[in-house]
């Protein structure tokens, strides 16, 4: 139930946490592992938050299937919002 351009976009961004061909064990999956990916991409905050967010989609997945007992990405937290530009619509 998402937009096609979803799947390849969280894909980039996952990557940029496991590369493909390269092992990445459940134990790494830490808090502070997550913590520190998020606030070293080289990105405006907005974009961190979807980072965490494609992880948390990701880690949701797994805890799905059975791979893993809680998802280690929901209590990390989400990187602010930028405000909106306008307040009121004329």
């Amino acid at each position: 139930g998402v937009a096609s351009s979803t799947v390849p976009r969280y894909e980039v961004h996952l990557r940029s946490l496991m590369p493909a061909g390269v092992p990445f064990p459940r134990s790494a999956l830490t808090h502070q592992r997550i913590v520190s990916w998020v606030a070293t991409r080289p990105v405006a905050e907005p974009t961190k938050r979807k980072y965490r967010d494609a992880l948390s989609s990701f880690c949701q997945y797994l805890v799905n299937v059975g791979v893993l007992a809680e998802n280690p990405a929901a209590k990390v937290k989400a990187p602010k919002i930028n405000r909106p530009r306008e307040r009121y619509l004329e």
